[in-house]
């Protein structure tokens, strides 16, 4: 049985996470949308309780914008910077990027995603 991610445990995460690279601990906003998004104007992550990636993958894809906003600016689309962003938060929380649920990311993201040291499954 798949154990269910409470908000609790994501907030939790993100303190830590916030420790760990450094960052201000920004607000995480919950919503009833099925998607997550990071905004720089004021800065927060903004998290939907039923978004369709899965509230942890989403948290790691937005929790890497904020890593990538605050070592090269807000230009928030998906390039190298984030994607290598991406990465480096996924090894962290999941102890291995492979563990990453690689196939709800967009293309963009894919697209630089190394299939010599990831697997795609």
């Amino acid at each position: 049985m798949k154990r269910k991610v409470t908000k609790q445990a994501i907030e939790a995460l993100h303190a830590q996470l916030c420790k760990v690279y450094k960052l201000p601990l920004i607000p995480i906003v919950w919503t009833s949308t099925r998607r997550g998004r990071f905004v720089y104007k004021p800065t927060t992550i903004r998290l939907g309780i039923n978004c369709w990636r899965g509230i942890k993958t989403s948290y790691i894809h937005e929790f890497a914008h904020y890593v990538d906003y605050s070592t090269h600016g807000p230009y928030l689309h998906h390039g190298k910077e984030f994607y290598d962003s991406l990465l480096k938060v996924a090894e962290h929380v999941l102890g291995n990027p492979k563990k990453y649920k690689w196939s709800t990311e967009y293309k963009s993201v894919l697209s630089r995603w190394r299939e010599d040291t990831l697997d795609r499954d």
